[in-house]
């Protein structure tokens, strides 16, 4: 008996609901292994706008963006955020570190 032969002979034998469940189950999978179209690029994807962006443009545009990560950084080259403190305080109690915000906990 083949595969098909079996599937069929087990799939008579449920009632009519769950031959629908047995066929939606079938097209799910035939969905997930249909081929997929290929991405389209970015650049394709804005090609309609007349936006002509350049090399220099993206350089530019990363320089910008490593140049807002550093303006918040320390002294130490440690990035902190705008909100944080300029340094970590230091562990008064070992019964108030359960925050984990003092200087031995973050070691």
């Amino acid at each position: 008996m083949t595969i098909e032969q079996a599937v069929i002979e087990k799939l008579r034998a449920l009632p009519v609901e769950k031959q629908r469940e047995v066929l939606d189950f079938v097209e799910f999978l035939q969905r997930k292994s249909a081929p997929k179209p290929p991405l389209r690029s970015l650049k394709g994807l804005w090609a309609d706008l007349k936006i002509d962006i350049t090399q220099d443009d993206i350089a530019e545009a990363r320089r910008e963006m490593r140049g807002n990560l550093t303006a918040g950084s320390s002294k130490d080259g440690q990035c902190i955020g705008r909100d944080a403190p300029a340094s970590i305080p230091e562990k008064p109690d070992a019964r108030e570190s359960r925050s984990g915000i003092y200087a031995e906990d973050a070691e």
